[in-house]
């Protein structure tokens, strides 16, 4: 057994954490897009689109132009305090300046108020300006709020806010360039750790 262990090659081990990992990454797949399907067939889980006005708007002052507004200090939210099954939320936002970090809080039942530990990050959408997209597993919440800027005097313009916008199969196996850079530095890590099973397991028996 030792031997056959011994005989193992490093390639073989980066292969075979490489299948692990793209396993792993089939089966999370394949669980969010049960949940997402049986969310929106049982109708706890809807697509609509709305405009900011469906948010309480702390923190910014309206320049009258259509929906823009400037940040007047230095924790800007945006509250929607209506309890939905939520899984996405894909909005238009113009900035005068970097935004910062682009932050959504949640609030649930069991967790009520905001926390640290219950907040997603906003990506920009690929080959879409000033469209983000926020992203998380099926869940029912009973209050969001939205941070769409770190900087005080920042003016921003919103356009669409799309909740639990509709996915095809194929888009809960989406390979991004993120994914692929993890994929590779994780696969790395796992094979060096079963690089250093294998010398351990070797020179404890030989």
């Amino acid at each position: 057994m030792v031997k056959k262990i011994e005989k193992i090659r490093s390639w073989q081990l980066i292969l075979f954490s490489a299948l692990f990992l793209v396993t792993i990454f089939i089966g999370i797949g394949l669980v969010r897009w049960s949940m997402d399907s049986s969310a929106r067939k049982d109708g706890s889980m809807q697509e609509f689109t709305t405009e900011c006005v469906r948010f309480q708007m702390m923190g910014f002052e309206y320049m009258g132009d259509g929906y823009k507004y400037v940040v007047t200090n230095h924790d800007p939210q945006m509250l929607s305090e209506t309890p939905q099954a939520f899984t996405s939320l894909k909005f238009y936002m113009e900035s005068s300046m970097h935004p910062g970090e682009v932050v959504l809080y949640y609030s649930t039942e069991k967790a009520p108020g905001y926390s640290e530990h219950r907040r997603l990050w906003a990506n920009a959408v690929d080959g879409e300006p000033n469209w983000y997209i926020i992203e998380t597993p099926v869940k029912n919440v009973t209050a969001l709020r939205l941070d769409p800027t770190m900087y005080i005097g920042n003016e921003l313009t919103f356009g669409d806010f799309v909740f639990n916008q509709e996915k095809s199969f194929g888009d809960f196996f989406e390979i991004t360039t993120g994914r692929v850079y993890e994929l590779i530095v994780y696969t790395l890590l796992i094979s060096s750790c079963l690089r250093w099973l294998q010398e351990f397991v070797t020179k404890k028996f030989e």
